[in-house]
């Protein structure tokens, strides 16, 4: 082994945030572009599982190999030691070019100033790569059509976002993307505490697909709660305010209680975020 190939594969590490080699790295690869081309902003998401989504409206899957390819052009391009954005400095007038996120890290390129090939290339390669496989990829007619195909493994998992919040004496925030859960406490006297961290199987979140193909048209709740799901370019958005009560939802209500118990399990187990 060569240096270069020791010192690609050390930086793509560094971002992606292991120890160990290969497998490891591939389970935790998340990738996400957005970068302007003539027609328009594009997107692209990447999992180590090599499950995508392109454009928020098309499921993909990756082969091993460009997931690999993914992992290496990471550390090529240096983006461990990139700095937050590439251009121009504050301005009313700034522009975003495209966006990089690798796990936690994000480099921005802002149309005026100077420009990163490298982030570019990086930038390219995602999308060239996505793109490619997102042309016989999937999409979902409606909300219960993409849950559907999530619970039937026709859409991957990690294309199920959720978001739901409860204001009350105990509150709590929980966010789920790309396979990933964070959660945190809410208190009305102290606001929000830390954030933590964990991953989800593919069965686990096929599970919730199924349980959230069960949400009713309104939300009724005793406590201020909101929940948005979206899988793809469908979505679904329940807000219930105390004031705005009605008869009690038990659906609502169960599928709720239900996320509450994992968002306590992740801010039990999970890392620190």
């Amino acid at each position: 082994m060569t240096i270069r190939t020791i010192c690609i594969a050390l930086a793509a590490l560094a971002v992606i945030g292991c120890s160990t080699g290969g497998s490891r790295q591939a389970t935790d690869l998340r990738t996400r572009v957005e970068w302007l081309r003539p027609a328009g902003m594009v997107s692209a998401e990447v999992y180590g599982s090599g499950a995508g989504v392109w454009n928020e409206e098309r499921a993909f899957r990756l082969p091993p190999a460009d997931v690999t390819a993914i992992a290496r052009a990471v550390g090529r391009v240096g983006f461990a030691r990139m700095p937050d954005h590439f251009g121009a400095g504050e301005s009313d007038f700034l522009r975003m070019r495209g966006k990089v996120t690798v796990n936690d890290k994000t480099v921005v390129q802002v149309m005026e100033g100077d420009q990163s090939e490298e982030l570019a290339s990086l930038a390219a390669e995602i999308l060239t790569r996505a793109e490619s496989a997102a042309r016989s990829g999937v999409t979902a007619t409606s909300f219960d059509d993409a849950l559907q195909k999530i619970v039937s493994r026709t859409i991957p998992p990690e294309a199920l976002r959720i978001t739901v919040q409860q204001r009350g004496d105990s509150g709590f925030l929980l966010n789920i993307r790309g396979g990933e859960a964070v959660a945190r406490p809410f208190a009305k006297k102290s606001g929000y505490g830390q954030q933590r961290r964990l991953r989800l199987t593919a069965e686990e979140l096929r599970s919730l697909a199924a349980l959230l193909s069960e949400l009713p048209p309104i939300a009724s709740a005793p406590v201020y709660t909101e929940l948005r799901v979206e899988v793809l370019n469908q979505w679904k958005d329940l807000q219930a305010r105390p004031e705005m009560a009605i008869a009690p939802n038990r659906n609502f209500d169960r599928i709720v209680e239900q996320l509450r118990r994992l968002a306590e399990r992740v801010m039990e187990r999970g890392a620190t975020a």
